[in-house]
């Protein structure tokens, strides 16, 4: 990229001469017209599920750049456009000064993410340190190549007024899910958890089969673990809680799919952070058999444990700056601005609970501790983990991830598409071809 700017440089210079460089010389000693000296800071982050988040967002970038007399460009991608859009920009190295990473970005586009450990360090010293998980995900080598933003928690989201309806009690077991479930779909109101390709369904999928004590990868991160008789056991499990307390559509939902049903009253409980209560809360949704609010008839609990105990997956996300960035500096100097109290805690109160901070103070914000249906956050934080575990993170536990490889092993098992051993059989196949990197 630097060889073909010199070459145009040099080219421009011989077709339109001396001359032409001092009347360019003439006109900046002029002063050049105002449009043409802003400078502008981009930003390209995904779009969040709770459109307030990216309005807030967008309220920082615009202070800043009034501080600092620039204009701050925050562009959302819709998130199945994101991955394209940001590997092209690493590709061609030209685009956006900051760039959102999620999973094992910081890993996968280490060489091109400038570091940012004197930045890190501040904020942390500044907001009460960073919890262990933090370092997981932006840390490579010695050097944090990303900022740790925000992650998204998965709780298990119950109807309260419906599990009181049947006689039960909220559950603290997959085999309470079961249960329960099952008294549920009896009266219409299933368990909906996604099997299709979707981001709540995979974190659903390795929460579960953690607490059978399944694993993709053992601790080195290296040799692959699937093929074992805790995924089959996991399967098992899942095969009986399909067939007895869930809608068979669930193999083909997305992100979406789970959020709609719940807010139509179709379904009873599902995986997901607290967007679906931000948006039963904001549009004032009520209980069509009784006329309560929703939000007042629903709560956020741990996920439920297995035999071997309770685990729960942590979606997280951090903000890179790309080494090809003119504004590097200056991109250092936006994101201390939004991790400042005031800038950061109005970006939590309109999350509601959605972004959980990976600043430890932060994590005493009143959102977490105020409102009981999503306090929560306070427990979970011992049960997550992430891509890769009990191993590290890795790039290929991203692509896994990515593929949706474990939804579709379990989708394939509890439609009888394969058997059990067939569907781990496939699995382990896809994950194999990943590590010996004959899969794009």
């Amino acid at each position: 990229m630097r060889r073909n700017m010199g070459t145009w440089i040099a080219a421009w210079r011989h077709l339109f001469g001396l001359g032409a460089m001092l009347g360019a010389a003439l006109l900046l000693a002029l002063g050049a017209p105002a449009q043409a000296a802003e400078r502008e800071l981009t930003i390209m982050v995904w779009s969040h599920f709770i459109p307030d988040v990216d309005k807030e967002f967008r309220v920082h970038a615009e202070e800043f750049g009034k501080l600092k007399g620039i204009k701050v460009r925050i562009d959302t991608v819709d998130l199945k456009q994101f991955v394209a859009k940001k590997a092209a920009e690493a590709q061609a190295q030209s685009g956006h000064d900051i760039i959102q990473n999620y999973g094992a970005d910081a890993m996968v586009y280490d060489p091109l993410l400038l570091d940012v450990s004197d930045l890190v360090t501040d904020l942390g010293k500044q907001h009460g340190g960073w919890i262990p998980l933090a370092e997981e995900i932006c840390k490579v080598g010695r050097a944090w190549k990303s900022v740790p933003w925000y992650y998204y928690p998965y709780p298990l989201v119950i109807r309260t007024d419906l599990i009181k309806k049947i006689g039960e009690t909220p559950p603290d077991s997959w085999e309470d899910v079961l249960r329960v479930g099952k008294k549920l779909k009896a009266i219409d109101k299933p368990v909906g958890i996604q099997l299709g390709h979707s981001r709540d369904g995979n974190a659903a999928m390795l929460a579960l089969m953690w607490g059978y004590g399944a694993s993709i990868t053992s601790k080195d991160g290296q040799t692959i673990t699937l093929n074992s008789p805790e995924t089959r056991k996991a399967i098992d499990f899942m095969i009986r809680l399909y067939k007895d307390a869930m809608p068979d559509d669930v193999v083909s939902w997305d992100d979406a799919a789970n959020n709609r049903a719940f807010l139509a009253g179709s379904i009873s409980m599902t995986f997901n952070s607290p967007s679906i209560y931000k948006t039963a809360m904001s549009k004032e949704i009520k209980v069509e058999e009784t006329g309560e609010p929703l939000d007042k008839a629903m709560d956020h609990i741990l996920p439920p444990k297995g035999p071997l105990g309770r685990f729960a997956f942590a979606d997280a996300l951090s903000l890179g700056i790309w080494k090809f960035s003119k504004n590097a500096d200056l991109a250092k100097e936006f994101l201390k601005f939004h991790f400042q109290a005031k800038q950061f805690n109005a970006f939590l109160d309109v999350a509601v609970g959605y972004n959980t901070p990976f600043l430890k103070n932060y994590r005493k914000h009143a959102v977490f501790t105020s409102d009981p249906r999503v306090n929560y956050v306070g427990k979970i934080a011992e049960f997550e983990h992430t891509l890769g575990y009990p191993g590290p993170v890795t790039a290929q536990a991203q692509q896994i991830w990515d593929l949706y490889i474990i939804n579709d092993m379990f989708a394939f098992a509890v439609t009888g598409k394969k058997t059990p051993d067939e569907a781990i059989k496939w699995a382990e196949g896809e994950i194999k071809s990943i590590y010996e990197g004959r899969k794009p």
